[in-house]
């Protein structure tokens, strides 16, 4: 995907659209997607609870993956 940027909090890349225009930023961009931040608005979750939040939920996919047989 072209004009491509990773959302700081959930590390997802989503397309340049996802996020809210920052002019305080070096690419004009705000550092977390659109959805993140009005999550993060609606619940009042501080950003370094958020980011703890998406890890968890990150380690727990990765532990209950399918092992492949070999």
């Amino acid at each position: 995907m072209a004009n491509t940027k990773t959302c700081s909090v959930s590390g997802l890349k989503l397309p340049a659209s996802e996020f809210y225009e920052n002019k305080t930023q070096q690419d004009s961009l705000h550092p977390y997607c659109k959805e993140v931040d009005n999550y993060r608005r609606v619940t009042d979750f501080s950003v370094p609870q958020l980011r703890k939040a998406f890890n968890a939920a990150y380690f727990i996919k990765e532990q209950y993956k399918p092992k492949t047989k070999k």
